[in-house]
């Protein structure tokens, strides 16, 4: 018996790949170019965006009733993929070009830290709290987005949790907000190149790779991570 496998039309930049729909080039173009500038722009504060990451980086742009639902971007590290909607079959619905770089950022992002948690040793990709794991994402959505951008499309989302982080854990909190404001603060205090070392850190757990980079302890972070955000609200 004589197998056929269907592939799917690409476009090729370098190791980066864009897949998509037949009749969807139009789209493939756009993320094509929206991936390069998110990953130039990430490139500025990681500067082995790309060598860190073995192999082909593949955009996967799935098209309708794929299962993939509008609106919702995954990563999948183990194909080095970013999966999407097809943005025109979409029609959009708000999602401009702000959003889907933003969204770039936040899923490659998941692929580049699980390379160098698999590089580093110690405590795995799947060993650190999900709002650190969303939390980077959405710090590489800060970082290309900017501040500015930033805050004035998520500040007010994100802004709401602030008492409820000031009270309770961020293990208890929604894992996008409460990782977003933990890595605001640690960008501040300790630059991206102290998030770069507890990123790549060797430790065994993530609260010791915390320490390694901050000198805290799981309760002192959390006390100074409070009040930080107590001067948050003013």
């Amino acid at each position: 018996m004589e197998l056929h496998l269907t592939v799917p039309p690409f476009l090729r930049e370098g190791r980066l790949f864009v897949f998509y729909a037949p009749g969807y080039e139009s789209d493939a173009e756009l993320f094509l170019t929206w991936t390069r500038e998110v990953l130039g722009k990430l490139a500025t504060f990681f500067p082995d965006v790309l060598t860190a990451v073995p192999g082909n980086i593949n955009v996967l742009l799935y098209p309708l009733n794929s299962g993939v639902d509008f609106g919702r971007a995954f990563a999948d590290p183990l194909q080095n993929s970013i999966n999407f909607l097809t943005p025109s079959m979409g029609q959009t619905r708000g999602q401009d070009a702000t959003w889907y770089q933003g969204n770039i950022a936040h899923e490659y992002f998941h692929i580049l830290y699980s390379y160098y948690r698999k590089s580093a040793g110690g405590h795995s990709y799947q060993d650190s709290p999900s709002w650190f794991r969303e939390g980077v994402g959405e710090y590489a959505r800060y970082l290309v987005l900017g501040e500015e951008t930033f805050d004035r499309i998520y500040g007010q989302r994100y802004g709401v949790y602030i008492p409820t982080l000031l009270q309770r854990p961020l293990e208890d909190v929604d894992p996008y907000a409460g990782g977003s404001w933990a890595l605001r603060f640690l960008h501040i205090r300790y630059g991206a190149q102290g998030i770069r070392d507890i990123l790549k850190s060797p430790a065994p757990s993530f609260w010791e790779a915390v320490s390694s980079v901050t000198g805290l302890t799981q309760e002192m972070f959390y006390g100074e991570f409070r009040a930080w955000l107590q001067a948050q609200l003013g």
